[in-house]
């Protein structure tokens, strides 16, 4: 008997949120039948890890049971997955703020567990070093993606004695949370601070944030597609990591400015 595929993310997703929405769809191409979060007792054919932190304990239960099991949007325990290459993604943001004439460049970060949010710090940080720019660690706070810790990372940052110039969030709601901030501030985006996030999610278009595009749905395809050959054939899938480019969407937020 052939069981439904386990898609495995932790907290419970959203739903509505672009992120989830795009990435079920594409899954769904491939992989019509799944269950979100089963239970242990649920009987799967296969796992599906969707950015998942590398030490997730989930990860090395799964390896250990010998179902079939990939990881989207992330890494860990040896499983094969499949990610966007998220240090050359951040690295490109940065370079462009720079070349705007960014120079004191904060981040707003996710979670330094997660493979994604440690290979966009790793991006950020290459990108200052190769312009021969000091990382200073008081620009860099965590906003946990949510809208309101763009905004209580952008306080912080205004309370230093040199504010950053330029900021990149890791994703879209915490810089959108970070221009909120700065919009009440009185301070003009990108006149006074340049700003960039993560992820293209619709309302980025509209409040012109400079960002970065993710093939989403299509990643998810490919990841069910892996998992579906190994539950067929008995094989893991060559290669075993892959890392998609994403695609910097530049819009107004993040210069040039006008004096």
């Amino acid at each position: 008997m052939i069981h439904p595929i386990g898609v495995v993310t932790h907290p419970a997703p959203d739903l509505s949120a672009p992120y989830f929405a795009e990435t079920l769809s594409g899954l769904g191409q491939t992989i019509p039948h799944f269950l979100l979060n089963p239970s242990t007792e649920t009987p799967v054919s296969g796992l599906l890890f969707l950015a998942p932190g590398a030490q997730d304990p989930c990860l090395a239960r799964a390896v250990e049971t010998g179902l079939p099991a990939v990881i989207l949007n992330g890494e860990g325990a040896g499983l094969p997955s499949m990610d966007l290459d998220n240090a050359a993604a951040a690295h490109a943001v940065v370079s462009h703020l720079l070349k705007n004439g960014g120079r004191r460049i904060a981040l707003i970060n996710g979670k330094l567990e997660t493979a994604n949010g440690a290979a966009r710090q790793a991006g950020y940080q290459r990108a200052l070093e190769e312009a021969g720019l000091p990382w200073d660690p008081a620009r860099v706070e965590t906003g946990n993606f949510s809208r309101a810790g763009g905004r209580w990372a952008m306080e912080r940052f205004l309370a230093l004695e040199e504010s950053p110039d330029a900021v990149f969030a890791a994703n879209d709601h915490m810089a959108l949370g970070a221009r909120d901030v700065l919009l009440e501030r009185g301070r003009r985006v990108p006149d006074d601070v340049l700003l960039a996030g993560f992820d293209d999610i619709p309302e980025a278009a509209t409040a012109g944030l400079t960002t970065v595009r993710q093939p989403l749905s299509s990643m998810a395809r490919l990841a069910g597609e892996w998992l579906s050959g190994w539950i067929r054939s008995g094989r893991r899938p060559d290669p075993e990591r892959v890392r998609v480019p994403g695609e910097l969407i530049v819009r107004s937020s993040s210069g040039p400015r006008f004096e």
